[in-house]
This record gives structure tokens, sequence and C-alpha cells, in this order.
């Protein structure tokens, strides 16, 4: 655990990310993981688990309090509780399961997350499996991570063999006998079977990389033979499709998904990137999970390093990090800071110089672009329009938490939430 000194000097450093959010009053648009408030929490435990700060556990526990009282009066005034990961309440309570995990909370959870919770996880679990809906941020696989994270209690069993059974049960099977998913946020349930667009998303996002990645994560904890067994089948089908995806003599290997027919839709450009959400780093990191379960004549691992320096070639006007107005994108998703985080998880996974070199490639970017933001006040996402994103995916939180990692040239466990 570090107990590093606060560090003044340096202009982006995580501290100065935390006094400029402190300096304005309610930033956040909501009380959500990926861009509000929830995602605050995390990086104010994380900043005190590095610097010690007793200010920031004093705000993390403020900001959990404001928290549990919204979600209380959410709960007696019977609104419609939204219980996804990325924007409801399972993304609050895997926080708080994080923060209690690594140390940050010394509080038992199990008074919060009672039967009461558990059910109701359970009832919109199986209300996002009825429509098919496998998104790993909005959908069934996205509760699934507040799951893993409780996996010692029977409903969180129950759920993690739902979810693969369900993936199981609304896989497409291609000619070659491997297994790819619907993305439902495209079309109606009734048009899965007759639109000419049907989108096979590839990315981790929303797509089939994010599904191979959560059974990657499911498998140890099951306990079921045949659905060990099962989850093994999916990793391999599924990881074959994926790479069945992968174009030879392009700059970029992977897109961001595929059509049913091979005229793209006009609204749906079939484009690749360097990023998070969509592209060949994501689909890299994504088979060092598969290697790690498979293990098969190293084969995982082998695609995992030659896609992952393949990409190290790209370079920042190539990688869509430049908007339409010239800026660059410093943000988590599909910014510099992302990128920059996961040529450091690729590097501890493959012990590559080349993909070190790129981490820091980025990192000084990010650096660089996160000083003139911080000094013109303009961080602005396709999220916030007019004000400034101080989320996690998009904002200033998840700039400061891969501040903390690059800091400490080290990733965090904070990344299980994003299927790293």
């Amino acid at each position: 655990m570090s107990t590093k000194p606060s560090n003044t000097e340096q202009p982006t450093s995580a501290e100065e990310i935390f006094q400029y959010v402190e300096s304005h009053e309610n930033p956040f648009l909501n009380l959500s993981l990926l861009a509000g408030n929830y995602g605050q929490i995390l990086y104010y435990g994380y900043l005190y688990q590095s610097y010690r700060n007793p200010q920031y556990l004093e705000r993390v526990y403020d900001l959990i309090e404001a928290a549990l009282d919204t979600f209380q009066e959410q709960i007696s005034g019977n609104d419609n509780l939204d219980a996804t990961h990325g924007s409801g309440f399972s993304g609050f309570f895997w926080v708080l399961g994080h923060l209690s995990e690594i140390g940050v909370l010394e509080e038992s959870l199990d008074d919060i997350i009672d039967s009461d919770i558990q059910e109701f996880v359970e009832k919109s679990l199986d209300a996002d499996i009825e429509i098919e809906n496998y998104d790993p941020l909005y959908g069934f696989i996205g509760k699934g991570l507040f799951l893993l994270q409780q996996k010692e209690k029977p409903f969180a069993k129950r759920g993690i063999e739902k979810i693969i059974k369900a993936l199981d049960q609304s896989k497409i099977t291609d000619k070659d006998g491997n297994y790819t998913w619907v993305d439902i946020r495209n079309l109606t349930h009734a048009d899965k079977n007759k639109s000419e667009h049907v989108v096979y998303d590839c990315g981790l996002a929303h797509g089939v990389a994010g599904i191979i990645a959560f059974c990657c994560e499911a498998y140890p904890v099951l306990e079921d033979p045949t659905l060990r067994t099962l989850t093994k089948t999916l990793i391999r089908k599924a990881s074959s499709w994926l790479l069945s995806q992968e174009k030879d003599n392009d700059l970029f290997k992977f897109p961001i998904a595929k059509f049913k027919n091979t005229v793209d839709p006009g609204n749906h450009p079939y484009y690749a990137r360097l990023g998070w959400c969509y592209g060949d780093i994501c689909i890299a990191i994504t088979l060092t999970k598969v290697a790690s379960i498979l293990d098969e004549d190293d084969y995982f691992r082998t695609k995992a390093m030659e896609i992952a320096i393949h990409s190290t070639a790209i370079d920042l006007q190539q990688s869509g990090t430049v908007k339409e107005n010239g800026k660059i994108d410093p943000s988590f998703c599909h910014g510099t800071c992302g990128i920059s985080y996961i040529y450091l998880k690729l590097f501890e996974q493959l012990k590559d110089e080349r993909l070190k070199q790129a981490s820091k490639f980025w990192e000084k970017i990010t650096r660089e672009q996160t000083v003139q933001y911080l000094e013109e006040q303009n961080l602005i996402s396709e999220l916030t329009d007019q004000q400034e994103d101080y989320g996690l995916l998009y904002g200033y939180m998840g700039i400061g938490l891969v501040n903390l990692s690059l800091e400490e040239n080290k990733s965090f466990t904070w990344d299980k939430m994003l299927l790293l």
C-alpha cells in the first residue's frame, strides 16, 4: 500500500484534479458510476489509499452518505430505480464493495446490501436476460460485475449461473461454428431475425470482447463442472469469432462491429480506433484474459502480443483521439489516458518493452492535454454538451485514476469494473 507524500509540483497530478473538482459546486451530472458521483467516490478513495490524506477519506464518507440518502429517497418514493452498472445502483454498490476490498472502508456492507437489494438485483437481472440485453455497461453483464464481487452470497452465485446460461441460449452460431451475439441497442427484440443491419459488436464496452472478458472472470468462481465446461466453450468459440474479424494489411486490425449485410448503414460507420471501448488494444487485453483460462499452446497470448505490438505503430492523428474541432480527447473511454493505461496493462501481462514505451508516449500527451484543459476549463464531452465532464469514462475522474497508476507505474484493481 502506497503512502507516498503529496506531490504539489506536478501540474497534472491526481491531487490537482481533486482540487479542481472541489473548486466547482455540484459539477456532476448525476449519481452514476461512469458519469457521476459514484466515480468521484471511487477516485477519492484511491487518492486516500495513495496519499493517506484524511481530507480525501472525509470526502469519501460525505459523498457516500449523500448517495445513500438519495438512494433511500428513491426507494421510499417508489421511483423507477436504475439497477445498471454504468448508471445505476449496481455500480454504486460495486464501488462500496471495492473500497472495502482495498481497505479504504472498514465497515461491513451486509446491512446495506440486504435481502431487499439482492432481490431487486435478481429481478432486474431477469428482466435483462428476458430481452437478451447482455450489455457490459447497461445490461446483465454489467450487473454480473457486481455479482462477481458478491460471489460468496447465494443470490450472486445464482445470478452468475443465470448469466452464463443466458449467453449460451442467446448466442448466434456462424458458419464456422463460432459464437457471437446481437447488439440489441440497435434494433428491437422483434427485429432480431429480420433486420438487414443486425449488428455484432466487437468491442469491450458493448460487444463480444466484453462478453469474453466477463466469462473469463466468471470461470474461476463457478462451482458446477458442467457450467465451467460451458463457459470455457463460450470463451473459446467467441474468441475464435472475434479473431475471424481481423483484417490483414490494414493499420487497424479490428473494426467496431460486423453487420449482417456487407453494406454499412450510414448511421453506423464501420471504423476502427484506439481506445478502451473499441479497437485493437481492447481486443489484445481481452485475449490476455483468454490465454489465462485456455492456455492452448500459448496461441491466444501470442495473438495478443501480435495485435498489441502492431497497434504501437498507430500515431496520434490516426488514433481516433483527435476531435473534429482539432482538440485531443484525454479521457478514458476512447482518449489518450485510457490508451496509456491499457498499454501499461499490456506491458504487465506481456512484458515487452515496446508496450511500456507506448504507454509512456500516450502518458506524455495525456499530461500535456490535462494541463491545457484545466487551464482553459473546457473538457467538454459528447455527454455534457456545454459543460465540463467530470465523470469516469469521459472526464476528470478517469484521468485522475489513470494519473495515480502512472505515478506508481502499475495498474490498480478498480479497472475490474471496466472488464480489464
